[in-house]
């Protein structure tokens, strides 16, 4: 399977794949209004190696430990906006019960 930040492979059902990986982490990250946490990423698949590759490309933007913002969303928001991103992340690393 190609890591997901490489560019498309040439072959078209390879280039699916790829294409397929990205919707699955963007619906991930939609469904945490923007945020997505290193469990989640693990339970899709996505190896430690290539998160760090996904951070590097600014696809991701760490937030916190664990805890990652989209990078486009990040990248055209206000510093208002940057600061909801980041605390969302943040806080849902917390136990259910402190919020």
């Amino acid at each position: 399977m190609p890591r997901l930040p490489s560019p498309p492979p040439h072959d078209p059902e390879e280039q699916q794949l790829h294409r397929s990986r990205l919707e699955v982490l963007q619906r991930a990250l939609d469904t945490g209004h923007g945020t997505v946490l290193s469990r989640e990423l693990t339970a899709l698949g996505i190896s430690p190696e290539t998160v760090r590759t996904l951070v590097s490309r600014k696809i991701l933007v760490r937030a916190g430990r664990a805890s990652f913002v989209d990078g486009a969303r990040y990248g055209s928001a206000g510093p208002e906006q940057r600061h909801v991103l980041r605390a969302t992340a943040i806080a849902r690393t917390w136990p259910k019960d402190v919020l």
